[in-house]
C-alpha cells in the first residue's frame, strides 16, 4: 500500500503527526543513503506514446505514491502463495512486463521508497542538467533551469509533506 492509499484511509486525508514524523525519519534516512552512493531518485524516462511511433518523457518524483508503507517476510510470501496459487493478470511486453497491481498487506515495518525506474547513477555531489520532476513537486533549480543535484529529492518530500 503507498503512503497516498494510506493517508486517505484517515479522516479529513491526513496522516496523524506523530506517525508522519516516524516515516519521514526512515524516508530521510533512506535518502541519505541514497545520495551518499550517487543515487538521485527523480528522473525522466522515456515511456511509448499512444501513438507507438514516439516516446515522451514521464517525469518520475519522489511521492507519496512511490512511498510503500511497511511489510514484512509473512506479509510478503502471503502474495507469493497467492500469485502461485492464482497469478495476477499481465501485459507482456518486448521489453518488460506489466503486472496487475493489488493492495499489500501492512506491518509495522518501515516504509520503502520504491520506482526507480528513472534514478540517476552517479557520483554523490554529481551535477545534472535537465527538466525532470511534474509540475507541482518541481524544485526552483529546476523551473530556473540550472544545474541540479540529489537536493531536489529532499525538495520533493517537503512538498510532499506540506500538500499531503
Amino acid at each position: 500500500m503507498s503512503l497516498s492509499s494510506l493517508r486517505d484511509l484517515f479522516e479529513e486525508r491526513a496522516i496523524e503527526k506523530t506517525l508522519s514524523q516516524k516515516f519521514l525519519l526512515v524516508i530521510v534516512t533512506a535518502l541519505d543513503f541514497m545520495h551518499q552512493a550517487g543515487v538521485v531518485h527523480t528522473g525522466n524516462f522515456p515511456f511509448p506514446h499512444n501513438n507507438c511511433h514516439r516516446l515522451t518523457q514521464r517525469k518520475l518524483d519522489l511521492s507519496p505514491n512511490n512511498i510503500l508503507v511497511g511489510t514484512d517476510d509473512t506479509a510478503l510470501s502471503k502474495v507469493e502463495q497467492a500469485e502461485i496459487a492464482k497469478p495476477s493478470p499481465r501485459k507482456i511486453l518486448g521489453d518488460r512486463t506489466i503486472h496487475l497491481s493489488y493492495a499489500m498487506p501492512t506491518t509495522y515495518d518501515p516504509p520503502s521508497i520504491t520506482d526507480f525506474g528513472a534514478a540517476r547513477l552517479g557520483l554523490p555531489g554529481q551535477k545534472y542538467t535537465g527538466d525532470v520532476m511534474p509540475g507541482v513537486f518541481r524544485a526552483p533549480e529546476i523551473i530556473a533551469g540550472m544545474e541540479w543535484d540529489s537536493k531536489i529529492d529532499i525538495w520533493s518530500v517537503g512538498v510532499m509533506v506540506r500538500i499531503d
